[in-house]
């Protein structure tokens, strides 16, 4: 008989657990994922997508065919067995202490567990009011225990306690430290910055070093990019090696603790090339690099395979440094500090992380499913991809055609109506200018534009026909 197993999600490690088998831990954040067995009345699929199958594209299977009366809560009850759950309950529980956040907290009725959240959601007729000012947030109850209902409550920063009123002027306390991050409170608002060392979101951007170091919360991919403006602080960013544990502004910002850093000086406005102990280390960039602020991103190179960093301006885009070697993961979360040697009374702030993308190509409309996050993976049939550099007077977009290269339209506009999944069909129609590549030897002016037709390979004012056979030819798109 299958053993049973305990799974459950530990957001201070960031790990969901797998205890009573040979099963090392999984990350948190939806990467594992449960689903009823698509043949199998009655048994469950469990995959995670950080790992894959021979083919390198499918995830790993890590459950193939589970009977639910295997698992079992972190408290060691079974949840078909002691709890009473269905399937799709079991299903569930699976897949939201996979998708754990730093901040939640555990629900239990009559000690059992129920689940987890970060909301508190207030609702029945007896809840006539609820309010939040700066980091209190009050609870007005007109119903409460026969005799000594709940008057009120307040949430408070101090002490990390939910304290609930009653008429006789008793309280109940409610431990939430879960629920909060740093000091200042902000349940309304939270970054998508984590400590490492506790797991606990950052509320602001302002970073305690005493904390600890921060990453953010969304990884990059192979073909990815994470784009940020500088704050008004010295900056470090990079890929941490100094685990858990590790306190300090004096400490955080070591470049012994850090496989890969870029160190920004916010006093000369400079990505520096020097050496020292909380400088750059892991990268290659041999001069200053001088600016004026701006917005940048640290790139997961696809060709490359190492990160990169590059500044953004409108239409361009430029590579400033690469890091020494590649990254030799499939994801990397990207790690950051604040500040220099010392931390002011009021810590340094954070950059302002505007988005995590793909870094030439973003996915604007499909209809079938994608074979992987970027364009490298695949394009498949009415797909829209936009670039994300547009082009200015005397610029050229430019890529290489061969005779297997399918039916493509390259356009410098699109009006058409988009889709995550339930995209238009033939959206080329839409196109506000456009010209059409395929496999049958010919470009053609597709959209609101044309050819020149006095070019010796021209067949009509439409198209122009080559022989692509042993050769390859370059499209070039150019502003002029």
């Amino acid at each position: 008989m299958a053993k049973a197993v305990s799974i459950f999600g530990d957001a201070t490690q960031g790990s969901l657990f797998f205890e009573g088998l040979r099963i090392p831990p999984a990350p948190l954040g939806g990467v594992v994922v449960a689903i009823q067995h698509p043949s199998i009345a009655g048994r469950i699929r469990v995959t995670r997508s950080d790992l894959f199958q021979k083919d390198g594209v499918t995830p790993r299977i890590v459950f193939k065919r589970m009977r639910p009366t295997r698992v079992k809560n972190r408290a060691g009850q079974r949840l078909v067995g002691d709890l009473g759950y269905n399937l799709q309950q079991v299903i569930d529980y699976i897949n939201d202490e996979a998708t754990r956040k730093a901040n939640e907290v555990d629900f239990q009725r009559n000690g059992s567990a129920v689940g987890s959240g970060n909301t508190i959601n207030f609702i029945g007729s007896g809840v006539s009011a609820v309010s939040v000012s700066g980091d209190v947030a009050t609870v007005h109850i007109a119903g409460g225990s026969a005799g000594n209902p709940v008057t009120s409550g307040i949430l408070t920063s101090s002490n990390n306690t939910l304290r609930l009123t009653l008429q006789d002027a008793s309280t109940v306390d409610v431990d939430v430290t879960s629920l909060n991050s740093v000091s200042p409170v902000s349940l309304a608002n939270s970054t998508s910055y984590f400590f490492l060392n506790s797991g606990n979101q950052l509320a602001n951007n302002q970073h305690d070093k005493n904390n600890g170091v921060v990453f953010y919360g969304t990884p990059i991919r192979r073909g990815e990019e994470l784009v940020f403006t500088v704050p008004g602080e010295d900056l470090h960013v990079g890929i941490w090696n100094g685990g858990n544990g590790v306190t300090g502004v004096g400490n955080v910002n070591n470049k012994s603790n850090w496989s890969t850093k870029w160190y920004f000086d916010n006093s000369e406005t400079d990505w520096k090339s020097t050496t020292g102990t909380y400088r750059k280390t892991g990268v290659e960039l041999n001069r200053d690099v001088h600016t004026e602020g701006g917005t940048y991103s640290i790139r997961y190179g696809y060709n490359s395979e190492k990160l990169e960093l590059h500044e953004h301006s409108t239409a361009y885009s430029w590579l400033i440094s690469s890091a020494n070697t590649g990254v030799g993961t499939t994801q990397a979360y990207i790690y950051f500090s604040s500040e220099d040697q010392t931390q002011a009374s009021t810590p340094g702030s954070l950059p302002t992380v505007s988005q995590v993308r793909a870094s030439e190509w973003t996915l604007e409309s499909y209809v079938n499913a994608q074979a992987g996050p970027t364009i490298h993976t695949g394009v498949q049939d009415d797909d829209i991809w936009k670039s994300t550099r547009s082009l200015r007077p005397g610029m050229k977009l430019k890529t290489t055609l061969s005779s297997d290269t399918k039916i493509h339209h390259w356009g410098v506009g699109y009006g058409g109506t988009t889709g995550m999944g339930n995209g238009p069909l033939n959206p080329y129609s839409n196109a506000t200018g456009s010209w059409r590549s395929s496999n049958s030897v010919e470009l053609r002016a597709d959209q609101n534009a044309t050819i020149n037709n006095k070019y010796t390979a021209a067949v009509d004012n439409h198209k122009i026909y080559f022989r692509f056979v042993g050769k390859k030819y370059f499209l070039e798109i150019q502003f002029k």
